[in-house]
């Protein structure tokens, strides 16, 4: 739904705000360093608990920007306000506890300039913990394969991540924006799914130019809520849209996957909390779900020496695998 010329095409930046106070400014940092400059930059605070010392942060930068206030209402509202409130025909989105690469604006703006077909287009990203440790790439740990369509984005074999996005207004728009309504994990894989099925064409780039920060208040920490949610918005998808029969076996095929995830990810809370009868049934059902070589043995240990296996988990910190819900 490409709109005028692309060469004079300009570009909003929308960054909700809500407890990132010790963060945004690094955000912001990385906006106005950029080698192809944003013509506006949206900031939403999503009624933070500190808004004064926000605000004190925000003061320097305030002649740059667009700011406005609202109660709290989720990342989800925050955006679609940014989005309403921006006059930019792209919007580019960044947490604000994330920054960017000097080069983001230019590679995406020039990309978008030279697809006019494509609405949407995202790039890699890096993790990095709160003591500044590279955690890997998104595309190393969901690499994007072929094109991303409906399907993929449905199978997972494409993952999109807000804060690496720039799409044009006019489609996100027509998409309907994000469902205010579906909660605080998953909001965009539901809007990026209803971008593909409005008849939006998605692309990426490979480059990893934004840095995500991972830290113990980040949604992406939430090992149980990410899947939760990305099970809400495939049971959404399958209700609300009109589907063809490979898009409907790709859904149930991740929705069978997600579920088995999080069965496994409860036993372990479950065996953590010494309830080894309750850890045993939910590692059955998840091996039922989807019988893998790990889960069988987890459950072998659970039926012959919980105790044990207790002992084991706490060794390793009660880490859990990247769910298949995972979400940024």
């Amino acid at each position: 739904m490409p709109t005028g010329n692309m060469a004079d095409s300009t570009v909003s930046v929308v960054i909700p705000a809500f407890r990132v106070t010790a963060y945004i400014a690094q955000a912001l940092d990385s906006v106005i360093a950029q080698t192809h400059p944003a013509d506006e930059i949206v900031v939403i605070n999503d009624g933070c608990p500190d808004t004064a010392a926000l605000e004190a942060v925000l003061a320097p930068y305030r002649d740059r920007m667009v700011y406005r206030v609202q109660p709290n209402r989720g990342p989800a509202a925050a955006r679609n306000a940014g989005i309403q409130a921006a006059r930019g025909e792209l919007i580019a989105f960044l947490d604000a506890d994330d920054y960017w690469a000097p080069e983001f604006l230019a590679r995406q703006t020039q990309y978008l300039r030279q697809h006019p077909d494509v609405d949407l287009v995202y790039t890699d990203a890096i993790f990095f913990s709160e003591a500044g440790r590279q955690l890997g790439t998104l595309m190393q740990m969901a690499p994007s394969t072929g094109e991303p369509n409906l399907q993929s984005l449905l199978d997972g074999t494409c993952t999109v991540a807000t804060t690496t996005v720039m799409a044009r207004r006019a489609r996100l728009l027509a998409a309907g924006l994000f469902d205010e309504e579906i909660g605080n994990y998953s909001e965009d894989f539901d809007l990026w799914l209803r971008v593909a099925h409005s008849g939006g064409r998605i692309a990426y780039q490979r480059e990893p130019l934004v840095h995500h920060r991972v830290h113990s208040n980040s949604l992406t920490a939430q090992r149980l809520q990410l899947p939760r949610g990305a099970l809400r918005v495939l049971d959404k998808a399958r209700a609300s849209l009109q589907l063809a029969p490979a898009e409907r076996a790709a859904l149930e095929r991740r929705h069978a996957l997600i579920r088995a995830d999080i069965l496994a990810e409860e036993a372990k809370h479950l065996l953590l909390a010494g309830d080894y009868a309750g850890a045993r049934g939910r590692m059955k059902e998840a091996v039922v779900a989807r019988p893998t070589f790990k889960r069988r043995i987890a459950a072998l240990g659970l039926r012959l020496a919980p105790a044990l296996a207790r002992q084991v988990l706490e060794r390793r910190g009660g880490r859990a695998p990247n769910s298949a819900g995972r979400a940024l």
